[in-house]
């Protein structure tokens, strides 16, 4: 078990595609900090489960994490050389009336077939 750090200006890499494509889908005043990184494999497949964790801010982030929490299960994602497989919200949290905060799993499974 690994930690994945927040996001950096220029890094490039699958989990952080990942963490800023849920950023931007989330809207303004969103940041977000990958929490926990697990390997998973199954006899075809090879991957890692992210738990992230999204912190979204302002008078409209229980509406803007409602909206975002209903369109997850069918969002596509284009992260090159990477399939999500799944996006499950683990939880779901106003702190006061102006943060909410949304727990996330994605499964992001390796695409042996990406060039």
């Amino acid at each position: 078990m690994s930690q994945c750090l927040p996001i950096y200006k220029g890094v490039r890499d699958p989990p952080h595609r990942l963490l800023r494509s849920l950023i931007k889908m989330a809207g303004p005043d969103t940041t977000g900090v990958c929490s926990d990184v697990t390997p998973w494999a199954s006899a075809l497949y090879d991957g890692a489960i992210y738990r992230i964790i999204l912190e979204l801010k302002g008078d409209d982030a229980a509406a803007r994490a409602e909206s975002l929490a209903r369109t997850l299960p069918d969002a596509e994602f284009c992260i090159k050389g990477h399939i999500i497989a799944e996006v499950t919200v683990e939880h779901s949290r106003a702190d006061h009336a102006q943060t909410h905060y949304l727990g996330l799993i994605v499964l992001m499974l390796a695409d042996g077939g990406a060039s």
